[in-house]
């Protein structure tokens, strides 16, 4: 599995948007959350993500 990590501090109101084309970005928590409540936010949304992914591959075929 692969992971991209790209820590920016937002210049002239761009928060990220601009980082790639066709991409979408993700983000959890802010400086006032732990690290067990970005975990579990984490997994939560990877459940949830993976199950649509799944299912949009099965209609797909």
């Amino acid at each position: 599995m692969e992971y991209l990590v790209i820590i920016r501090i937002a210049v002239n109101g761009v928060y990220n948007q601009d980082l790639m084309e066709n991409f979408i970005l993700i983000e959890f928590g802010g400086g006032d959350n732990h690290m067990d409540e970005l975990l579990l936010s984490t997994e939560a949304f990877a459940d949830v993500f993976s199950s649509y992914v799944e299912e949009m591959g099965q209609i797909r075929e």
